[in-house]
């Protein structure tokens, strides 16, 4: 899974992608860093992450527009808001923004792997549950087959039917008038 950290500054960034990538086991070519919520947003869109580590406070967009624009273009990100200040106007403002997660800066590096860890099974969970409606569906599409392989094998059962029917009524209709032509022939 690709995993996006956001920070103005580089050592955050740093310390963030150190964890993820040490305690867990993260592949280091699949963190990505952005400086700023401009370049998240198009890091984000070329990359299709499936974590945002966002820090708060950024120049230029900060990181509650940049979680807003990213919802607004993928409904389903998984956002964890990160910023020094722990006040509650802070977080308040980062979960109605839409992050799933709040992480007071410096980040502690077992509240990074907590907060990873639970996306990781969210992420399975909502996998698992996808996996698990596909094969739904095509037990319905394949019950569904069956049952037109079934109609279809009924219908030409039924046309072979008639059509031996047909011919034998046909041929007891020949049967018939040849023998009341004979015995017509007789009696004359």
């Amino acid at each position: 899974m690709d995993i996006l950290v956001v920070d103005d500054a580089a050592v955050m960034r740093a310390a963030i992608k150190g964890v993820l990538t040490g305690r867990c086991r993260v592949p280091s070519s699949s963190v990505h860093e952005a400086s700023d919520g401009r370049q998240a947003v198009m890091r984000y869109k070329d990359v299709r992450p499936g974590l945002v580590f966002m820090d708060v406070t950024m120049p230029g967009m900060g990181g509650i527009e940049a979680t807003k624009e990213i919802l607004n273009f993928d409904p389903d990100a998984k956002i964890i808001m990160c910023t020094a200040s722990s006040h509650k106007t802070n977080v308040v403002s980062s979960l109605v923004s839409g992050a799933i997660d709040y992480i007071v800066k410096p980040p502690d590096p077992e509240r990074i792997v907590q907060a990873f860890e639970e996306i990781i099974g969210k992420v399975a969970s909502d996998s698992e549950i996808n996996a698990m409606k596909k094969a739904e569906e095509a037990a319905v599409r394949e019950e569904e087959m069956k049952k037109a392989a079934i109609a279809e094998s009924e219908s030409g059962l039924a046309a072979q039917m008639a059509t031996r029917e047909a011919k034998q009524a046909a041929k007891n209709a020949e049967e018939g008038l040849a023998h009341k032509i004979l015995e017509d022939s007789k009696g004359k």
